[in-house]
């Protein structure tokens, strides 16, 4: 190899570097901003008075509580305003753990429930589900 392709190649090798160690330093690249990859169930119980949904993580990443959202129609529930639905400030939301949420206090048929990663001023939609009209 010439001592001239050498060089070039060191040269690239360099700028391509100093421009991923630019995008991090700038913030360019937020990695703390992905949404988790987590998997949710959902289960309705229309046989309970009041009626609940059981919305459960089965897998995936755990979510940092402080970072989830359950939002209805008509209310968002996090971990500073709902603690009694299964929210635990600061603490994690992983595989086993499940949120409980009342018809009439928290939900009503019909509604679009939707689970959103939040991070400040951004959100992302991990899951939702629509309940169904029931008479």
């Amino acid at each position: 190899m010439s001592p001239v392709i050498g060089v070039i190649l060191m040269v690239a090798i360099t700028v391509i570097l100093a421009a991923v160690v630019a995008a991090f330093v700038f913030n360019i690249a937020e990695l703390d901003d992905v949404p988790p990859t987590t998997r949710f169930e959902f289960e309705l119980d229309t046989d309970a008075d009041p009626e609940t949904l059981t919305i459960s993580v089965t897998s995936g990443d755990a979510i940092d509580a402080d970072n989830l959202e359950i939002q209805t129609d008509d209310e968002t529930f996090d971990a500073d305003n709902h603690p009694e639905n299964g929210f635990v400030q600061g603490g994690q939301f992983a595989a086993g753990n499940s949120i409980v949420l009342v018809r009439g206090e928290d939900f009503e048929f019909g509604d679009t429930v939707q689970i959103v990663f939040s991070t400040g001023d951004t959100g992302a939609l991990l899951d939702e589900i629509e309940i169904p009209e029931f008479e």
